[in-house]
């Protein structure tokens, strides 16, 4: 079964079309429920697969009713909810937001970029950081001076970046190798053509879309092009937490205090993780340097996607999806059994081409 199934209420309380919209999820979730029970273990193995992601599907909306990144957005989820012409279309705003924002994070376990290495020798420094209002041009502008604002070390943990260490004889007991670390990912820019309607209005089907609509409409100017490599979009990481951050199996939730937040795992055994690399539960991000702190923005909708991720089951879909389609690459044939997952994984590959089209 994936993901959670949906709680008896919203909590906390709300009155209005968001009551009404869950109301609602909640029909569409006890059809599929039953939809899935009733189907035969031994030869309904594509039904099963069926049902079971537009159950997914389903509580992706329905999870973006309690834990979307702003009013607004679980406002346009409702309205996006009660509009639509029946349950398909309810599930299949639930696919676009699965495909278009959970994926967005979602990066695909194994592909963690190559570590981007730059000199942290002063000569290098000054070159760079001449200008700290300046945003950085390229990837490794950018790791330079998330380097210097991080004080060459993991943001999260505090460990020392590796070349820092040797080149600036640092006085530690240990040092790894650091990522540059996007929030929004690099590759967010490769705009697709395909094409949404939401309220009778067409729009571009990707993650800029979903944020105009749930009130983030500078968000795309602020990263557009090169401005992806703005400090705060990026974070020095060592490798195992920036897989783990890619990975949504970790969120930083803010408390409340500036730059402060706690490091959530999406399971006990990721807080497990999280000690053994000596990440502590709660960090602080801000810096002496008076450069820009990763952003509280980008990361509440980070750590809203996180939440709906686990909570839909898209999170453990996904690790399926990218598991499975590592497997396939390394075999010529395709096992009669695996067609319709190899189907999905294909599709999953094919997504952002031109073509798909969604109305709700």
């Amino acid at each position: 079964m994936p993901g959670q199934s949906l709680p008896s209420s919203l909590n906390p309380p709300c009155s209005g079309i968001r009551t009404q919209a869950f109301e609602r999820c909640k029909e569409v979730e006890s059809s599929l429920v039953s939809r899935l029970a009733g189907v035969d273990v031994e030869t309904g193995v594509t039904e099963t697969r069926k049902v079971e992601e537009e159950l997914m599907d389903l509580r992706v909306a329905s999870y973006l009713l309690f834990h979307a990144p702003s009013d607004v957005g679980k406002e346009w989820a409702a309205s996006c909810i009660m509009s639509a012409v029946d349950s398909e279309q309810v599930i299949k705003f639930g696919e676009f937001i699965r495909k278009h924002y959970i994926r967005c994070f979602k990066r695909k376990r194994g592909c963690t970029p190559s570590i981007s290495r730059c000199s942290s020798r002063p000569e290098t420094q000054s070159a760079l950081l001449a200008n700290p209002g300046r945003a950085p041009q390229s990837h490794t502008e950018a790791r330079t001076k998330a380097l210097f604002r991080d004080n060459y070390r993991c943001i999260l943990s505090g460990t020392p970046d590796l070349d820092s260490f040797v080149d600036m004889c640092m006085d530690e007991a240990r040092a790894e190798e650091t990522h540059c670390a996007h929030i929004f990912d690099e590759s967010t820019n490769d705009i697709s053509s395909a094409k949404v309607v939401i309220d009778k209005k067409e729009y571009a089907a990707n993650v800029w879309t979903i944020m105009r609509c749930m009130g983030y409409p500078h968000i795309l100017d602020e990263l557009k092009g090169v401005s992806v490599h703005r400090l705060g979009n990026i974070m020095t990481l060592t490798g195992s937490l920036h897989r783990m951050f890619d990975d949504l199996s970790i969120c930083l939730d803010a408390t409340g205090n500036p730059n402060e937040y706690i490091v959530t795992p999406a399971s006990p055994r990721f807080a497990r993780a999280l000690a053994a690399v000596g990440c502590p539960t709660k960090v602080t991000l801000s810096n002496i340097r008076g450069l820009e702190p990763p952003s509280p923005t980008y990361l509440a909708i980070h750590a809203a996607c996180h939440r709906i991720a686990h909570l839909s089951g898209a999170a453990e879909w996904y690790t399926r999806l990218d598991r499975e389609g590592d497997v396939g690459c390394n075999h010529t044939t395709v096992a009669d059994s695996d067609e319709d997952m190899f189907a999905t994984v294909l599709a999953d590959r094919l997504e952002r081409l031109p073509g798909v089209e969604y109305d709700f």
